[in-house]
């Protein structure tokens, strides 16, 4: 078995390059942000609404997979550079951020009503209101929508409370305080600065045309080769058998 970067043996079926599988979120998402603002355009986005006759259900779905896939794949990369990795303590550092990140958006889903301008983003508390776990009671004048947006905020005030905690953890400011700072607004500048990004996705996207283009290179080469074999055989077949009459 191929051995990992630090010694450990892997299985091959695998994905060998975990760069791959987080840029598949830095691409999605902006597209589907970009599909949602058009679609929300000429009212068929439902944002917030269970409704298969809307792109809401099917973005959200897009999204959470590839949130899921880049998270197993960040995964995967610190199983193989767990020793290298150590003195940065990056687990704690990695469950603190995609915590607040993809765990709110998994909840969320406050105003997930119905249609109208209360309707809001979202899929765990979504999915309660559809399958009408959160409704309206008589004894109240809250509806639903009232109901979801205030157990939304109500976590968020506690998670983020909790978060708070777990962030002064996982970056205590001793770790910063090394060297000189070379300024507020170079730190700035260097905060948005994306050749990083630019360059793994150039990277990733030459490494899917230049795959692209050799199967569709070779394709033709294949099925010269599988026509010219079923030829072969089949005048094997026949002329074998009048052989043998």
């Amino acid at each position: 078995m191929p051995q990992s970067p630090t010694g450990r043996a892997h299985s091959t079926n695998q994905p060998t390059n975990p760069t791959q599988g987080v840029l598949n979120y830095v691409i999605l998402r902006p597209v589907c942000t970009a599909l949602a603002f058009i679609t929300d355009i000429f009212d068929l986005y439902g944002e917030g609404q269970i409704n298969f006759k809307k792109s809401y259900v099917y973005l959200a779905t897009v999204t959470s997979s590839s949130q899921l896939w880049a998270l197993y794949c960040l995964v995967m990369l610190y199983t193989a550079m767990r020793t290298e990795l150590a003195p940065i303590r990056p687990l704690s550092k990695f469950l603190c951020i995609k915590a607040v990140v993809f765990v709110t958006f998994w909840q969320a889903g406050r105003w997930a009503a119905g249609p109208g301008p209360n309707a809001g983003e979202g899929i765990g508390i979504a999915i309660l209101v559809y399958a009408g776990v959160i409704r309206h009671e008589s004894w109240t004048t809250y509806d639903r929508i009232n109901v979801a947006s205030g157990i939304q905020d109500f976590l968020i005030c506690i998670e983020m409370f909790l978060a708070a905690l777990a962030h002064a953890y996982a970056f205590p400011p001793r770790d910063y305080m090394v060297g000189h700072s070379k300024g507020f607004l170079a730190n700035v500048r260097y905060l948005f600065d994306l050749r990083d990004v630019v360059d793994d996705v150039g990277l990733v996207v030459e490494e899917h045309v230049s795959s692209a283009t050799s199967a569709v290179v070779t394709a033709p080469q294949r099925a010269v080769k599988k026509a010219a074999a079923g030829i072969a055989k089949g005048s094997k077949k026949l002329f074998g058998s009048g052989a043998s009459r």
